[in-house]
């Protein structure tokens, strides 16, 4: 048993990546971790360099995205399942949330204020698919992809459930 929160399985359910939470000296951690169930957890991100959260692995289990603040605000990043190769994904001024990978691993959607927004992999493409859509902020919760990539399903005000059209076909 380990600590932490907001635990996801990778894609073939040999490991958990997760946030830990620990407090270490004055300071409080927000570090993403991947364990194999059974054994110690290894630490992926450093909260000296900025908290992490939300991991989300790729459909192939190969990359992590998650939402950081490493470049003063927070942005969606992805990284390789080791920790490896962080990039910056959306670069953008506003807070980028919640990162979710479409079933064919091109795309990621996420929550930027109170829209709903898709980039690419690469940090291409980013594009705005419903403004001002997610309501209040108790509503923020991460959105899911149709197993096709042709939709999307998030929460849309405190008790709605609304359905968004993506541009591939």
């Amino acid at each position: 048993m380990t600590t932490g929160s907001q635990p996801v399985w990778s894609p073939d359910g040999s490991r958990v990546a997760f946030v830990d939470y620990g407090i270490y000296g004055e300071s409080v951690s927000r570090d993403i971790h991947v364990i194999r169930p059974g054994d110690i957890a290894t630490r992926l991100t450093r909260s000296e360099v900025a908290p992490a959260w939300y991991p989300a692995w790729s459909p192939d289990g190969s990359r992590i995205a998650f939402d950081s603040h490493r470049d003063g605000n927070r942005d969606i990043h992805v990284m390789n399942a080791d920790g490896s190769g962080a990039t910056n994904l959306t670069n953008s001024p506003a807070h980028d949330r919640f990162p979710v990978w479409s079933p064919d691993g091109s795309r990621i959607a996420f929550h930027r204020g109170h829209d709903l927004y898709v980039v690419n992999v690469d940090g291409s493409g980013t594009a705005n698919l419903a403004v001002n859509a997610l309501g209040h902020a108790w509503s923020w919760s991460p959105v899911a992809w149709s197993p096709d990539g042709r939709t999307i399903l998030f929460n849309c005000g405190r008790s709605h459930v609304c359905l968004v059209q993506t541009s591939r076909r």
